[in-house]
């Protein structure tokens, strides 16, 4: 631009002197000038053209070698195996409308999921590739008042009654909550994405695998959160099956997601196997052939959201004298609605019939079918239940659940006396989630009690302190 004007500039001057030098030649009559004047005036013109030719001489010189210097550079588009780091902020992995990598339709997650933003991101020079490694280190510390039957989680069911119910106060602390996840995303082939993502509770803290998936826009393949589940109703707490009669395992899958105006809706064929609850002398295997449909459909406002959601269950059973068959089912309703800037509801109603697994607090110790030795046939068990919570936030970095659920069992006269029949939970904690320099550390602290009835009205109950202290990164 420079370089533009003082030519411009110069060339305006010159037009200017030719002009003056026009004028005294055809007006000698009225001014007259001598010859010799008037070839003085010429050359002086004539040296200032030239100098003006050289300066425009060097600036075509200048541009030249700056084209020269821009044609060495490689073409933008040509690195594709190039790796650049990105802002987490970016929200190339996140929901926003400027994300190429994001998803049109986004799947469940829990409330202690690692944040999106958190994670290691790189990216192709070309933007077509995508990578987060992503984690979380976890430490939780338990109090029970009665035997430690399980160090994760309270599940109703694994309150010990009749023998097993002792008063042994005791603590355990551990860090097999913590994970380490992966997720790759191609913008080039089509806007598909891969996810893996571990933690150490499998046996004997081994690593287990929570997510395993492939998926683009409208499908998903591997393993993921089921389509039967109270993921976007469950409130935040430190219990990993929140406060009881939530339903949503992770099964390898086949799954379809769209939406229909303001309606989102997803359905998949899921793999699932029942629990058969059998006399130690009959031989018993669960072989389905065919896997589980299950699907729901969500209605999300800025108030809120609405989710029904069923699952049709087509078990069978095998055994000595043959396989029999027995179609389950499962039926939810859920609601999440905000009471203003600070204060959420949530609660859901369930019932399931030969799908209690599905059941967080039945996949440790739960059953889905029971041997009737009456009709030496197999009977799908039946369950229903329902929870409700009240989120608070204090400020914006605390927070506050108090909520409480109920579940119950048809049992049948044939069950032993010590078998469940019914159970309730409720809790109560406080969370902390600073910002600035320690943004990504999470400290909750949770007290919760839960209890059970036995088919024979036998009763017990139990009381846990939890604090968990995790960052994500």
């Amino acid at each position: 631009m420079i370089f533009k004007q003082g030519g411009m500039q110069m060339a305006n001057r010159s037009l200017m002197v030719l002009a003056l030098l026009s004028v005294a030649i055809n007006t000698q009559a009225q001014e007259p000038h001598s010859r010799a004047e008037l070839l003085r005036i010429i050359d002086e013109q004539r040296a200032r053209l030239d100098d003006q030719q050289q300066q425009l001489d060097e600036q075509k010189r200048i541009l030249d070698d700056l084209t020269s210097e821009v044609q060495l550079r490689p073409e933008e588009a040509e690195p594709d195996s190039g790796l650049v780091m990105i802002d987490p902020s970016s929200k190339y992995f996140d929901r926003g409308k400027d994300d190429r990598f994001a998803h049109k339709h986004p799947l469940d997650g829990f409330p202690t999921d690692v944040r999106r933003d958190r994670g290691l991101f790189v990216m192709s020079e070309d933007r077509s590739k995508g990578l987060r490694l992503y984690g979380s280190v976890r430490m939780l510390m338990v109090y029970d008042d009665r035997e430690n039957f399980h160090a994760f989680d309270l599940n109703i069911p694994q309150v010990p009654t009749g023998e097993a119910d002792s008063s042994d106060t005791n603590t355990e602390w551990n860090t097999e909550e913590t994970r380490l996840g992966l997720d790759v995303k191609v913008a080039a082939a089509g806007g598909i994405s891969m996810k893996m993502e571990f933690d150490r509770k499998g046996t004997n803290e081994k690593l287990r695998s929570r997510h395993a998936y492939m998926r683009t826009d409208n499908w998903l393949v591997g393993k993921n959160w089921s389509a039967f589940n109270s993921l976007p109703y469950l409130p935040l707490a430190v219990d990993g099956h929140s406060t009881g009669a939530a339903a949503g395992p992770r099964p390898d899958q086949i799954k379809y997601l769209n939406n229909v105006g303001d309606f989102r809706y997803e359905l998949a064929l899921e793999n699932f196997q029942p629990d058969i609850n059998a006399p130690a002398t009959i031989e018993v295997d669960s072989r389905n052939v065919y896997p589980n449909f299950a699907g729901n459909l969500t209605y999300e406002r800025s108030w809120g959201l609405v989710r029904i959601a069923g699952m049709a269950v087509p078990n069978r059973v095998r055994d000595d004298s043959g396989s029999q068959e027995e179609l389950g089912y499962a039926w939810q309703l859920g609601t999440r609605y905000n009471l203003g800037d600070r204060h959420r509801i949530k609660a859901h109603v369930l019932g399931t019939s030969g799908a209690a697994t599905y059941m967080a607090d039945f996949t440790i110790d739960g059953f889905d079918m029971i041997y009737d030795p009456r009709s030496h046939t197999f009977k799908n068990i039946n369950l229903k239940g329902g929870a409700i919570a009240l989120e608070h936030n204090w400020t914006p970095v605390i927070s506050t659940t108090v909520g409480g659920s109920y579940m119950d069992i048809d049992n049948r006269s044939f069950e032993e006396d010590l078998a469940f029949d019914n159970g309730y939970k409720a809790l109560v904690n406080l969370f902390y989630k600073p910002k600035g320099v320690l943004d990504g550390l999470v400290i909750g602290a949770e007290v919760e009690t839960a209890g059970r009835t036995n088919k024979d009205d036998t009763k017990s109950d139990t009381v846990r302190f939890s604090l968990l202290t995790y960052y994500d990164f």
